[in-house]
């Protein structure tokens, strides 16, 4: 059996050959121009979707960041003010050095306010805050966590909790210190506000014994102090390790989607020009076909 191929065959698929050419041509230029290898999801299906998983974890460095961000903001507010309440410590066993000198009997009540004042920094720097959130006061972050009663006496509001956010994949992060431990003298230490209150309470009575007795507990508050700073120190290098991990997903993820979605345009370049010959060639092909008729023959 012999088919024959018809000239509106022939032209039909002619023209339908330079029609897919120059689709796949557009579909390069708009490559080249948008530097993008696909605009639509439908064009390239597998690559649009790990596209999407790749922003999606993308997103969640972003959230780990910001997170990092606002812990370091945290630790940075809360050694700051560890570093000023030693300060007053300071100041205060100089306090009582003085106020155990028996040259003092008789003015020490007139310098109780200078304890009092000692006692209100203490105070500014316990109910320090972050954002709106004091940091020292455990899960109990709302209100002022420590305050004094209508006798004086130093009072706690907060608790022992200690926040945590996550600052990586799969990985949390302590970003506040427990308040009990390190300034309440729940492990054993110094209650800081209490032994500033007992110095208040000793100069007010003129005891010079009672004065002299606060010197050794300062000289422990300020190296449970010193301990504080420390943990905080080892917090905050917890989190800049934790960002160092992020910033190397980040930029293994951007190098991922790029590889997906991005033109390679040394090989796109090569694709639109053989494109272009192709395409020039069925033209040319085309032209020549069409110019043959009945009177070629005839000649």
């Amino acid at each position: 059996m012999v088919f024959r191929v018809t000239h509106s065959a022939s032209h039909i698929r002619r023209v339908a050959a330079m029609n897919r050419t120059l689709g796949a041509m557009d579909r390069v230029e708009r490559q080249l121009s948008s530097g993008r290898r696909f605009e639509r999801p439908g064009e390239d299906p597998e690559a649009a979707a790990r596209v999407l998983r790749i922003g999606r974890k993308q997103g969640d460095i972003k959230t780990y960041t910001a997170n990092v961000e606002a812990g370091r903001g945290m630790l940075s507010r809360s050694e700051s003010a560890v570093v000023a309440l030693t300060g007053v410590l300071n100041s205060a066993r100089s306090l009582a050095l003085k106020m155990s000198d028996s040259f003092y009997d008789g003015e020490r009540t007139g310098q109780v306010n200078l304890a009092n004042g000692l006692i209100d920094s203490a105070l500014d720097l316990l109910n320090t805050t972050y954002d709106d959130m004091y940091v020292f006061g455990g899960h109990q972050n709302g209100q002022p966590p420590y305050e004094l009663d209508n006798t004086g006496a130093p009072q706690f509001n907060g608790d022992d909790g200690l926040m945590e956010l996550d600052v990586s994949d799969g990985a949390r992060s302590v970003v506040t210190i427990d308040a009990t431990f390190h300034f309440n003298g729940s492990g054993g230490g110094e209650n800081i506000m209490e032994l500033l209150g007992e110095l208040r309470d000793q100069m007010a009575a003129d005891s010079q014994g009672g004065v002299a007795a606060t010197l050794d507990r300062f000289e422990t508050a300020v190296a449970q102090l010193s301990q504080t700073t420390s943990q905080i120190g080892t917090l905050y290098q917890r989190l800049e390790v934790h960002e160092n991990v992020n910033e190397v997903q980040d930029v293994e993820l951007e190098r991922l989607r790029s590889i997906v979605e991005d033109t390679n345009y040394a090989d796109a370049a090569a694709t639109m020009s053989l494109r272009q010959t192709a395409y020039q060639a069925s033209l040319a092909a085309t032209s020549r076909v069409q110019g043959i008729s009945l009177l070629n023959y005839m000649r």
